[in-house]
């Protein structure tokens, strides 16, 4: 049986060639842009209420946004967390926003696609390194 060696992103990128940078860096960024654009709708709390209920309400929206951030900053050294992680939050969205497929469209479709990157970043990163 071959043994599996597991690099670090870093130590993998510089042994790599330029499709690898794109598998490297398209889940990275693609989560990055789901952050931000998940951000956006903490817009949605300024609304004329007293600063003090803005920001608690502005605080709260951006926690969808923090907790994207925060796979993304765990899976940017171990891709399997963010596939893992932002698949799950692809099903966990849908589930919860059942029989709104313009929402799912929207939402869950984007953070399954990142999910399925991340999992093409660590499976290349396991199979170029089998030795």
């Amino acid at each position: 049986m071959r043994n599996t060696v597991l690099m670090t992103s870093s130590t993998w990128m510089k042994t790599r060639p330029g499709s690898a940078r794109f598998v490297f860096w398209a889940p990275r960024l693609g989560g990055l842009a789901m952050a931000a654009f998940l951000a956006l709708f903490a817009l949605d709390a300024v609304n004329g209420q007293p600063w003090t209920q803005t920001v608690v309400e502005i605080a709260i929206h951006l926690l969808p946004s923090l907790l994207v951030l925060a796979i993304v900053a765990v899976g940017w050294k171990f891709d399997w967390v963010g596939a893992i992680g932002f698949t799950a939050l692809a099903f966990l969205y849908a589930a919860m926003v059942w029989g709104r497929l313009d929402w799912v469209s929207m939402i869950s479709t984007p953070l399954l696609l990142v999910g399925l990157l991340f999992c093409a970043s660590w499976r290349a990163r396991v199979v170029s390194h089998r030795g």
